[in-house]
């Protein structure tokens, strides 16, 4: 099993093992939220104008929606669903 792949308040050297509200990706319907909170944060900042781009914030929303298709399909693995959805 991956280190990274564990709940945070399992790894060592994670520190504090959780965020201001207690939000830990850890089911489909959290993984969405994720997806779609990046989603529209990146409208804002493309229609606002804002440079640094849009590419890689597209990563990072491709990679919570490959974890929420794992989450569907579990004999996907993590890395193959992250791929497929980007």
């Amino acid at each position: 099993m991956l280190s990274a792949l564990a709940p945070a308040n399992s790894l060592n050297h994670v520190f504090p093992t959780s965020g201001l509200f207690g939000f830990e990706m850890k089911s489909f319907a959290s993984y969405v939220a994720v997806a779609v909170g990046k989603l529209v944060a990146i409208s804002f900042t493309v229609a606002a104008g804002y440079c640094g781009g849009y590419i890689f914030p597209f990563f990072a929303t491709g990679a919570a929606l490959g974890k929420a298709l794992t989450a569907i399909i579990t004999s996907i693995s993590v890395p193959v669903a992250r791929q497929y959805v980007s």
